[in-house]
C-alpha cells in the first residue's frame, strides 16, 4: 500500500509540472486544457504503475523458487485452467463487441482467477488483460471519436484502474486467509514450546505414514523419549530453564531425523519419534546418536555454569512379517522405555 501511495503520489506531482511547464514550449504536444493533461498524465502513470507494480512485488525469490522446484513435481489439472480460459473467452467477446460494456467483460473471470491463483499469476494475468483493453479500446475510441480522444481515455483509463484494482485486492485478501488458515492449522497441530507435533497430530501423521509402509513391506521403527530426572532440572533451575532444556532437545533431535521422520511431544518431558523407513540395527544406531548428542549439549544457565541433560529411549519396531497396530507399537515402545529407566537411565532399549 505504502508503494502505490508513493507511485499516486508521484503520478500526481509528474502531471502537475507537466502541465504546468509543458505548454509554455512551442509544441503541438499536450495542447489541451490544464485540466484535460493533468487527468491524462495522471491516469496514465497510475495506470502503468498497476500494471508492472504488482508484478515486481509478487515475484518470489529466487531461493524460494528453487527450493519449491527442486525434487517437487507440480501436477496441474485441466480444471486449474477454467479460469484463465474464461479470461481468454472474455477477452474474445470484447474484441468483438467494441461497446462500453466491453471493458467489464473480464472483471468476473479476473476475480474467479482471484480465487483460485496465487497473487503473482493474478497479477501477471490482470495485467495482460488490461494492456489488451488499454490498447484495443483506447484505439477503437480514437478512429470513431477523435476529437473527444482525450476526454474519452482518461475515463477509459480510470476504469481500468478500478478494474485491476479489483482483482488485486481479492488475491491479497485471499492470501491473507490462506495464510491466516495454515498459521492456525501450523499452531493446532504444533506445540507451543518445542514446535514438535501435538500428540494428537503426531498419531495421525504416523497413521498416514504406516498404511504406506505396510504397502511398501517395510520396517518402521517408534521411538519414545524421555528427559531423565527432568522435574530435579525445574526444581534446582526453574522452569525456565526446564523449558530451555526441552528446546534443546528437540532443536537436536530435529537436527539429526530427515524431513520424512516425525517427531512429537507427547506431555511433559515425553517424547515419541516415528521412523518409517528403516532397520533394527539403523534405528538403535539413530536412537543412540540422539542420546549422545542431548547429553553433549549445554543448556546454560544465567550466573553458573551450563547444565547437561541425559535421556532415556524405548524403541519398537514394526516389520512385514509381523503386522500390530499403532497402539501396540506405542506400549512396546512405552514398556521399553520403562526397562532403559529400570536399568540405570541415560541409554537404549529395544524391545524383542
Amino acid at each position: 500500500l505504502l508503494l502505490f501511495a508513493l507511485c499516486g503520489i508521484g503520478s500526481i506531482t509528474g502531471a502537475f509540472f507537466a502541465a504546468t511547464f509543458v505548454p509554455m514550449f512551442n509544441t503541438k504536444f499536450m495542447i489541451g486544457s490544464f485540466w484535460a493533461e493533468f487527468g491524462y498524465w495522471v491516469t496514465s502513470e497510475l495506470q502503468n504503475a498497476l500494471l508492472l507494480l504488482p508484478i515486481i512485488l509478487n515475484i518470489p525469490p529466487y531461493l524460494k523458487i528453487k527450493t519449491h522446484l527442486k525434487g517437487n513435481r507440480i501436477y496441474i489439472k485441466a480444471i486449474d485452467f477454467l479460469p484463465l480460459f474464461a479470461v481468454l473467452i472474455s477477452i474474445g467477446v470484447s474484441y468483438y463487441d467494441s461497446g462500453p460494456g466491453s471493458l467489464l467483460y473480464p472483471i468476473a473471470a479476473l476475480i474467479w482467477c482471484a480465487i483460485r491463483y496465487k497473487p503473482i499469476i493474478v497479477a501477471l494475468i490482470t495485467s495482460f488483460t488490461s494492456a489488451y483493453i488499454i490498447y484495443h479500446v483506447s484505439g477503437h475510441y480514437l478512429l470513431l471519436y477523435p476529437q473527444d480522444y482525450l476526454s474519452n481515455n482518461i475515463s477509459i483509463r480510470i476504469g481500468l484502474i478500478m478494474m485491476t484494482v479489483a482483482p488485486l485486492t481479492v488475491s491479497s485478501i485471499s492470501a491473507l486467509h490462506s495464510e491466516l488458515i495454515q498459521k492456525l492449522q501450523h499452531a493446532i497441530a504444533h506445540d507451543e514450546l518445542t514446535s514438535s507435533l501435538t500428540r494428537r497430530q503426531f498419531l495421525q501423521s504416523v497413521r498416514l505414514l504406516q498404511e504406506k509402509v505396510q504397502k511398501e513391506n517395510k520396517t518402521s521403527a517408534f521411538f519414545m523419549l524421555d528427559v531423565d530426572h527432568f522435574k530435579k532440572v525445574n526444581d534446582s533451575y526453574g522452569h525456565l530453564i526446564g523449558d530451555r532444556a526441552l528446546q534443546t532437545c528437540v532443536t537436536t533431535i530435529q537436527n539429526i531425523l530427515h524431513p520424512h521422520d516425525l517427531l512429537g511431544r507427547f506431555g511433559g518431558e515425553e517424547f515419541a519419534i516415528f521412523i518409517p523407513d528403516t532397520t533394527r540395527e539403523a534405528a538403535f544406531e539413530l536412537a543412540e546418536r540422539i542420546r549422545i548428542q542431548i547429553s553433549q549439549q549445554p543448556i546454560y544457565v544465567y550466573g553458573k555454569l551450563p547444565i547437561f541433560v541425559q535421556v532415556s529411549i524405548g524403541i519398537s519396531l514394526y516389520s512385514p512379517s509381523y503386522h500390530r497396530s499403532i497402539e501396540s507399537l506405542f506400549k512396546e515402545a512405552d514398556d521399553a522405555l520403562y526397562q532403559a529407566k529400570r536399568q540405570g537411565r541415560n541409554r537404549v532399549f529395544i524391545s524383542l
